[in-house]
């Protein structure tokens, strides 16, 4: 069974640590083209053709890698065509959980992505930590044994979480949608309660990560995720990979302070997007329903509500705004926004647009494309899957 906790780091220059390093390499190449030759991956991974044959030969030998059927032309190259491997889908599994506020998600895949068991159930009371925590594992136990799938087959795991987390102490921020599970190390519970190590992430950081495994944004390297729901997160993914910050509150567009003088946010500044949007939509999320109050603002603009249709163009202006210094800062080539504003991106395109044109320099306004997300309730634990196979703490397999 896995530990709960990580391994100690392998001493950096030595022969097990390079071994382990190139290992990961070659899996990771695997994991994202899924089919390549012994000499598309000395290329992918920038390893000789003699390492990438060793290391190969390694992983067949432990059954993670397995050589296509048929062979192929390599991709660029001449001669006698090479023959394909892939990783061995029976290897080892991945685990996704995404506790939200009003649901709970459960997703365990192989390592080709393909899903053993997916759940859902009602979260518990945003008040009740140990509730909470209750039932995330319970259907974690309950996916686990529905895909046949035990601790030790795991190559990772992940929990998304709509909060920062802190990547020293694994903490949860005081800007957490639910508000009891500030200040505690979720990940850090949930490994100490399974016996294998989960790793707690921001929700809006693994719906990046999903946008870029399995949303349509081919030649995208340099993308944010803007999630807009019950608060306001984003993601955001730099050269390809996402990229965390220092204390891992990069991308935090939610608390960007559009008026010095406006209403106290939750993160002790005053006029955050996040608290604008929120005033707008009239105010905090309903105990009642656990429907955002976005959610009700949308389904109302459908039935053709002037004041929803107006509150949406208004929230979509504001995001424009905030958008405007990040694109100005950071200049990615994709905004992609999710969350529950999705279903109706059609009437907040054009403010988010309008917006942004005003507050941006002219060049990277017009280059970077917008779009909404694909997702949908989704993303997060498709995040969360997608980081589990990409980066996980500890393969069984990569000794």
């Amino acid at each position: 069974m896995a530990s709960s906790r990580p391994r100690r780091p392998r001493p950096p220059g030595s022969l097990a640590s390079l071994r382990h390093r190139n290992r990961g390499r070659i899996i990771d190449a695997l994991r994202g083209a899924q089919l390549l030759s012994r000499a598309e991956l000395a290329r992918a991974t920038g390893l000789s053709r003699s390492t990438v044959s060793t290391v190969v030969a390694e992983l067949i030998d432990d059954d993670i890698v397995s050589e296509g059927a048929a062979n192929r032309p390599s991709l660029g190259g001449t001669g006698r065509p090479g023959v394909t491997l892939c990783l061995n889908p029976s290897a080892g599994a991945a685990l996704g959980v995404d506790i939200g506020y009003a649901r709970l998600r459960v997703l365990v895949s192989d390592l080709a992505g393909t899903v053993r068991a997916e759940l859902d159930a009602p979260s518990p009371d945003p008040d009740d930590a140990p509730a909470i925590i209750d039932a995330t594992v319970a259907l974690v136990q309950q996916a686990l044994a529905e895909a046949a799938v035990g601790a030790g087959h795991l190559v990772g795991a992940a929990a998304a979480v709509p909060a920062p987390v802190d990547r020293e102490t694994g903490l949860l921020g005081v800007e957490s949608c639910i508000p009891a599970l500030a200040g505690i190390d979720v990940g850090g519970v949930l490994s100490d309660r399974l016996g294998f190590a989960i790793r707690a992430e921001n929700d809006a950081n693994l719906c990046a990560v999903a946008e870029r495994l399995w949303g349509d944004h081919p030649g995208h390297e340099t993308m944010l995720y803007v999630k807009l729901a019950h608060g306001v997160g984003s993601g955001l993914i730099i050269g390809g990979r996402l990229h965390r910050g220092f204390h891992g509150t990069a991308g935090e567009v939610g608390h960007t302070s559009l008026s010095p003088d406006g209403p106290l946010c939750k993160c002790g500044n005053r006029g955050c997007l996040e608290r604008m949007a929120q005033g707008v939509m009239a105010g905090e999320p309903s105990r009642t329903s656990r429907r955002s109050p976005l959610a009700d603002l949308v389904e109302r603009a459908e039935h053709d509500d002037p004041v929803a249709r107006r509150a949406l163009r208004d929230v979509g202006a504001l995001v424009g705004q905030a958008l405007g210094a990040t694109v100005n800062l950071l200049n990615p080539s994709l905004i992609v926004v999710g969350g529950d504003i999705t279903p109706a991106w059609q009437a907040l395109e054009n403010p988010v647009r309008e917006a942004l044109d005003r507050c941006a320099m002219h060049r990277p306004a017009e280059g970077v494309v917008i779009v909404p997300g694909a997702l949908g309730v989704r993303a997060e634990v498709l995040g969360a899957v997608g980081l589990a196979l990409r980066e996980a703490p500890a393969l069984p397999f990569a000794a």
